[in-house]
């Protein structure tokens, strides 16, 4: 049985790439377990105790949902609109994940998780934007994909969209 599993364990080693488990990936990962740890917490604490296991669930599973669009998504608009280097400062500008032309009235700064330093949101992202740069910059399809889910309860909720809804088909 031992030698089956240091078989596995030296597959392993030749196949997977050595940075996987570095500390961006692994901070994380922890972050995504202390964020359902309390969405399991808030189950606790709000919920009666002779609730169905499946009700319980769907409680924990959208209060998940929640805490990780507004903490994880939410630091990637932060830095969006908040962390920004002048493209003077950088030796190959193109090299930079995109940025929108004239992005909040500035021609001359690359904006997003590139431009946020050793802030370990930032390096999730940048992690993220190994696999599509746009995440790395500020695009505005982007950000328009992480802005919306923040924001689509509360337009739906107003008014105006309720006039709307028929039309719309909200």
């Amino acid at each position: 049985m031992s030698s089956n599993s240091t078989l596995v364990m030296d597959y392993l080693k030749e196949t997977l790439p050595t940075d996987l488990f570095d500390p961006v990936t692994l901070w994380s990962l922890g972050s995504t377990v202390a964020i359902l740890v309390v969405a399991y917490g808030l189950s606790v604490a709000t919920l009666d105790s002779s609730i169905s296991k499946g009700r319980r669930f769907l409680f924990i599973w959208h209060a998940f949902d929640a805490l990780i669009h507004f903490c994880l998504e939410g630091s990637f608009l932060y830095h969006c609109f908040f962390s920004w280097i002048p493209l003077g400062s950088v030796s190959n500008p193109s090299a930079l994940a995109p940025t929108a032309y004239n992005f909040l009235g500035h021609t001359n700064r690359a904006y997003g998780p590139q431009a946020g330093g050793d802030a370990p949101m930032a390096q999730l992202w940048m992690i993220y934007a190994k696999a599509d740069r746009r995440w790395g910059g500020a695009d505005l399809v982007i950000l328009f994909l992480a802005y919306a889910p923040l924001h689509l309860p509360l337009i739906r909720s107003t008014r105006l969209s309720r006039s709307l809804a028929f039309n719309l088909r909200f």
